[in-house]
């Protein structure tokens, strides 16, 4: 595998923070609020590796990011130390520290990520449809992503 660029990605209920490193280690692309995550997984390829912290609906995101061909790992939070134990906890941070993390399990294998065992999907689940093979958008409207929807009768805020 010829991975060049590392994404190091903290996954929230309505948006994402991205940053991303070349193969030198320089982060060459910081999201602090990317709101299309579905969008940004489908412009992943096989020259990507994607690392998430492991939180509702990040299996569903991991299998996505797969499709495309691009490596996708998901860690335990509770047992990656750098993020865990942070005094200043901000998403900046843990998407930097992840994005670094990731690059240095790569490229130098003297690092490991604490990665949570994922079964693998067998093709037929809602983050099939994610992707569309002309483009990146959510082309099935049936398929919505994870997360809590407002019961009859309240707003959605």
């Amino acid at each position: 595998m010829n991975i060049q660029r590392f994404h190091g990605v903290d996954l929230h209920k309505r948006h994402a923070t991205v940053s991303v490193r070349d193969r030198s280690g320089e982060e060459v692309g910081f999201h602090a609020k990317l709101y299309d995550f579905g969008a940004y997984a489908c412009s992943l390829g096989p020259q990507d590796a994607v690392v998430l912290e492991a939180s509702s609906g990040t299996f569903f995101w991991a299998d996505a990011i797969r499709r495309q061909e691009a490596s996708c790992m998901i860690i335990d939070p509770g047992h990656f130390r750098i993020i865990r134990d942070s005094w200043q906890k901000t998403d900046r941070r843990d998407a930097v520290n992840l994005s670094l993390t990731l690059w240095l399990s790569q490229i130098s294998q003297q690092v490991r990520l604490p990665e949570v065992y994922q079964p693998r999907a067998d093709g037929s689940g809602a983050a099939a449809a994610v992707c569309s093979v002309a483009g990146a958008e959510q082309t099935d409207p049936a398929v919505e992503e994870p997360g809590p929807r407002p019961a009859d009768g309240q707003r959605h805020r």
